[in-house]
């Protein structure tokens, strides 16, 4: 089975990132349910299972918007489950949102064994090893 088809026989079940490994990277790292969207982010192509992952819980949607009120005027920019991810992930495009997140919330979504969130129409991956990440390969 050639990756393009093992892609496709995982498009209903998993959500996906092309390029650098996830597992090492020291950002968040953004998955999306259309494989194809993201061709040309990278050659390595890596997805999670959607059913492994939890919605964003009611407690990091009101962490978001404490720090958005404090921050930003820019709805759109506050979106924690953006639309569309791939063309804005909202949010998650705020690295200083996602490292004061991450510091404050690391303990929590560890105790929890939370790798990340399923949005709505993908993911996002915080960094650190993941078992749950499966490389697709030829």
């Amino acid at each position: 089975m050639t990756k393009d088809e093992k892609i496709e026989s995982l498009e209903e079940t998993h959500t996906f990132h092309r390029g650098s490994n996830p597992e090492t990277s020291l950002e968040i790292v953004q998955f999306s349910d259309d494989p194809w969207a993201i061709e040309s982010y990278g050659s390595d192509v890596y997805a999670i299972k959607i059913s492994d992952l939890p919605e964003v819980p009611q407690w990091a949607k009101d962490y978001a918007a404490k720090y958005c009120r404090d921050i930003f005027t820019d709805a759109e920019l506050m979106e924690i489950d953006p639309e569309d991810i791939v063309s804005d992930a909202g949010i998650w495009d705020c690295q200083e949102f996602v490292q004061e997140f991450w510091q404050d919330n690391e303990d929590k979504m560890m105790a929890m064994e939370i790798a990340g969130f399923k949005t709505n129409d993908g993911a996002v991956i915080f960094p650190g090893p993941c078992s749950k990440i499966i490389k697709i390969e030829d």
